[in-house]
């Protein structure tokens, strides 16, 4: 199931990872980060006996995440442009219907937010519970949110000098005191860039046919996934951006702007529900994403993070609460139906495809494949089927005892056979990004 966003700390620090949604221990702890690295030339070398994480020799390392550690053009990463797991994408049997009529096969994810295949996946849920947690705070005053940025003047950005500490008190913490005493903010999400594009490929880009921000991260994806450096397209210069509710106000002074997204009128825009989700989407597609070493009991690991915090009104929201189960429910729904997925008896999944088109639309009832063991072992459910549907799930229970794993997809039609009386479903891809 996944909740609605929650958040903790003083500040709502909220963020991603390969477990979910969680606050990291890392975030925020002083250490002195001499004893433990090296500065020389620009790279930043790991303690001996540890491994550089990222690419190429300016790869950022870190351990446990020291606020006053230096940021540089290459400690971040952007989601999608990583490696991915070894078994991702694989198709794999997850669950059989009750009467033992159908197989359903799922898409296996390693869920790395740097991973080309599953950043999409990530994002979309991400998307989901920051606009289910908009949205229903929105609705709940009778108001329309507004897109802003938030930014330390971008003529004056420097690209050295950042570390998170300073991400902290001159982004995150002067954004949210400027925008509730000077540019009208109640409470909103912020999301946090570190890059900038640089103004000689924008021009590029233009000049290609490519007028809006959201091309040109497509076309920068594009080519950093064929062997291009992230870091020859864009500058560091970090900045936020936020969906905020409030009565808008723009506010500029020499160490700070606040800039809402207007209309043709230079009217701040109010978005509905469909802007969000869009919006929302086209931020989290370039996020920043700091890998470092994490350390637990049993060894230390790489703990990619990003982060997107929530203030005001919208700190510890519950937006359930806010609406109402009915309510709540139907929104739900709204937000899954725009990002091209479902939600039903509270999870949020992608639709099944069936391969016989002449299937009726009703699904069957399913059972996890881990309960196919005693349903073989009940006489009444094996006399309730067909021989070709108990030699199938025998063959099924054989194959994964004699290998350790269900099977995938590859192995129907080499090592085992789908009889015509058992329906093949499978979950529906959600690895290309929608245009939202």
């Amino acid at each position: 199931m996944l909740n609605p966003i929650t958040s903790s700390g003083t500040e709502g620090l909220i963020t991603l990872s390969d477990s979910g949604l969680h606050t990291p221990s890392s975030a925020g702890q002083d250490y002195k980060h001499e004893d433990m690295f090296k500065h020389s030339g620009g790279a930043l070398g790991a303690p001996r006996g540890h491994a550089h994480v990222g690419r190429g020799p300016d790869s950022l390392t870190l351990f446990d995440f020291p606020s006053t550690f230096p940021l540089g053009p290459r400690s971040f990463q952007i989601p999608g442009l990583g490696q991915k797991g070894r078994l991702c994408g694989h198709q794999r049997v997850d669950k059989f219907a009750v009467d033992g009529s159908a197989v359903h096969l799922a898409i296996l994810r390693c869920k790395r937010v740097e991973c080309p295949t599953c950043w999409t996946d990530w994002a979309k849920k991400t998307v989901f519970g920051l606009a289910l947690l908009i949205e229903a705070t929105a609705r709940s005053e009778g108001v329309r949110p507004y897109a802003v940025m938030m930014s330390v003047p971008p003529d004056e950005v420097k690209e050295d000098g950042w570390d998170w500490e300073n991400v902290n008190t001159s982004l995150f913490r002067r954004g949210y005191r400027r925008g509730k005493d000077h540019a009208g903010m109640r409470g909103g999400v912020v999301v946090f860039h570190p890059y900038r594009v640089k103004k000689a490929y924008q021009q590029e880009f233009r000049r290609s046919g490519i007028k809006r921000d959201i091309g040109f991260w497509k076309e920068i994806r594009e080519r950093v996934n064929v062997g291009a450096d992230l870091c020859e397209f864009v500058n560091l210069s970090p900045h936020l951006h936020a969906i905020v509710i409030g009565n808008p106000k723009g506010h500029s002074c020499k160490d700070f702007v606040v800039r809402y997204r207007d209309d043709e009128a230079h009217v701040p825009k109010e978005l509905a529900l469909k802007d969000i989700v869009a919006y929302l989407f086209y931020l989290i597609t370039h996020t920043g994403v700091l890998t470092h070493l994490k350390k637990y009991k049993r060894g230390v690991r790489r703990q990619p993070t990003h982060t997107v915090r929530s203030f005001g009104s919208l700190f510890r929201a519950d937006a359930k609460k806010l609406l109402g189960p009915d309510e709540y429910e139907k929104l739900c729904k709204e937000i899954a139906e725009l990002l091209g997925m479902k939600y039903e008896n509270g999870e949020l999944s992608y639709p099944d495809s069936c391969e016989d088109m002449a299937t009726s639309e009703e699904q069957p009832i399913w059972v996890s494949i881990y309960k196919l063991g005693s349903y073989l072992n009940d006489e009444k459910w094996l006399s309730s089927l067909s021989l070709t549907q108990t030699n199938f799930w025998l063959a099924v229970y054989r194959f994964w005892r004699a290998r350790g794993r269900p099977p995938d997809l590859e192995d129907f039609g080499v090592l085992l056979r789908i009889p015509d009386d058992v329906k093949l479903y499978r979950e529906v891809s959600g690895d290309e990004a929608d245009e939202l």
